[in-house]
């Protein structure tokens, strides 16, 4: 059950910061302190670990760029050119290296 319940409220809190502006993010933080006493970042490296220790802690930071959706367009249309320069030619030794079992990127599709 505390497992289940962990999940939810993770799951929850990453919803919650990824559909947030910077504001709304500052807001959530200053609220999470008056009612627990604690800071949200620090709870969130206390009761995380790996790549969703570093989304979330980035995502509670609330100082997400505000670009614009051709900025965002750019940065795909080069994480793609990365890609096909160097990841899709990369065999599975070195795979793990570089974000190649897809724990990274599958993080990013959840969040989107």
């Amino acid at each position: 059950l505390i497992g289940q319940l962990a999940h939810m409220l993770v799951s929850a809190l990453k919803n919650v910061l990824v559909d947030a502006t910077n504001e709304e993010i500052k807001e959530i933080r200053t609220s999470y302190e008056n009612m627990t006493g604690e800071l949200l970042e620090r709870d969130i490296q206390g009761d995380t670990m790996g790549t969703l220790k570093r989304v979330l802690v980035g995502l509670a930071q609330g100082r997400r760029s505000t670009a614009t959706d051709s900025a965002s367009d750019k940065v795909i249309a080069d994480g793609e050119a990365l890609y096909k320069a160097g990841m899709a030619r990369v065999d599975d030794r070195t795979s793990g290296h570089l974000g190649g079992d897809g724990t990274d990127i599958q993080i990013l599709h959840q969040l989107r």
